[in-house]
């Protein structure tokens, strides 16, 4: 298991910008920065925030919303423990067991059938 020293070093460690701009380009928004969300078909640029000073991401569309570590749960399927690991690995903070390190994807969801129209004869 990984400490919570461990925990707590890499928390403060992983910037959400540079976690998320691992995966996209981002845009100057103001202080903050923007890109379109990844967890919805977002069309407009303005929804996806990404704060360096609190550290977090807002989508106001879609309401998803967390730190770095919830972020790569989220984007990557990761759970908490393979998150912190791959967090570790990125800022160069040694996880115990991370020579192990293997991303597990959670299973798919699986998809919701479209609903059926009742046809009346």
């Amino acid at each position: 298991m990984i400490d919570n020293l461990t925990i707590e070093k890499i928390k403060s460690a992983a910037s959400i910008v540079d976690v998320v701009s691992d995966f996209y380009e981002l845009r100057k928004f103001g202080k903050d920065y923007a890109c379109l969300c990844p967890f919805h078909d977002d069309r407009h640029l303005g929804n996806f925030k990404l704060s360096a000073k609190r550290n977090c991401y807002t989508c106001f569309s879609c309401g998803k919303h967390g730190d770095p570590i919830s972020f790569l749960m989220l984007h990557e399927h990761l759970s908490f423990i393979d998150a912190i690991r791959w967090l570790g690995k990125k800022y160069g903070i040694e996880v115990e067991g991370s020579d192990k390190f293997n991303v597990r994807r959670s299973a798919p969801r699986p998809a919701v059938p479209p609903l059926q129209t009742l046809v009346l004869p």
